[in-house]
């Protein structure tokens, strides 16, 4: 197949969810994990202040963060997706935004509730 010549006509993607969960990060991101058949969620401190701890995964060409945030009240985690070598998809607007259909992903197979919101 030949490459494409013309590098405007390809798009990334992004999602980005919050999530109502009752439980631990590391239970959630559990749940995810065994949700969406994904391998190796490791859960590390960030490296930037305020220093808490992201849950991530890469499978298939995408990169997965979650992590608690309660910017949207009764919703208490944030989960991202993004294309992996993406970035000049996502400097130049042309990013697909999958949050809608994540958050009924997530919502029915995880059994919690998410709503779409913008990426920070």
């Amino acid at each position: 197949m030949p490459e494409s010549d013309n590098e405007e006509s390809i798009f990334g993607g992004k999602a980005c969810i919050a999530i109502r969960y009752e439980g631990t990060l590391d239970q959630l991101a559990s749940t995810i994990e065994e949700a969406l058949n994904l391998k190796a969620v490791t859960i590390e401190t960030n490296e930037e202040p305020p220093h808490q701890r992201v849950a991530s995964a890469e499978s298939m060409g995408w990169e997965m963060w979650l992590e608690e945030n309660s910017s949207v009240p009764p919703y208490n985690y944030r989960l991202r997706i993004e294309t992996e070598h993406s970035l000049r998809e996502s400097f130049e607007d042309r990013m697909f935004d999958l949050s809608p259909w994540f958050a009924r992903l997530v919502t029915s197979l995880c059994d919690v509730k998410a709503y779409p919101v913008e990426s920070p």
